[in-house]
């Protein structure tokens, strides 16, 4: 069952062709396009750990209720990285993307957007189903 986790996340988070198609736009001073930051560009050990205790407090949680798939899931996951990643997000400034993202220690900043996202997960809607 953890090696199907571990198969669908990484699925999720690095697949060319998934439903990631950009997190936030960064624009360099002197450079034409912008780079494109991926939910992968957040990962940390941190953010990483953050989100399987939500996840595993969830899982918990539901068990002992008696709802719910028993266990650690792969959308539950996917769901609490999200929302580890939307809170950096929700804080992020050009003055501070060097805290959260790498960027070339050379490059200069000219402006970050974010990239609009669906207001519901894939994962979310398997979920609900």
């Amino acid at each position: 069952m953890l090696a199907r986790v571990v198969y669908e996340i990484t699925a999720w988070l690095f697949s060319h062709n998934g439903e990631d198609h950009g997190q936030l736009m960064v624009s360099f001073v002197g450079t034409g396009d912008p780079e494109i930051r991926y939910r992968r560009d957040f990962l940390t050990p941190g953010l990483v750990d953050r989100a399987v205790q939500h996840t595993a407090q969830l899982a918990c949680e539901a068990e002992a209720h008696g709802t719910g798939t028993p266990g650690l899931t792969s959308a539950g996951l996917k769901i609490a990285i999200d929302k580890q990643i939307n809170a950096i997000i929700d804080v992020l400034r050009i003055d501070n993307i060097r805290d959260y993202l790498d960027v070339p220690e050379e490059a200069r900043v000219q402006s970050v957007r974010v990239i609009e996202q669906p207001s519901v997960l894939q994962a979310e809607l398997m979920r609900a189903a």
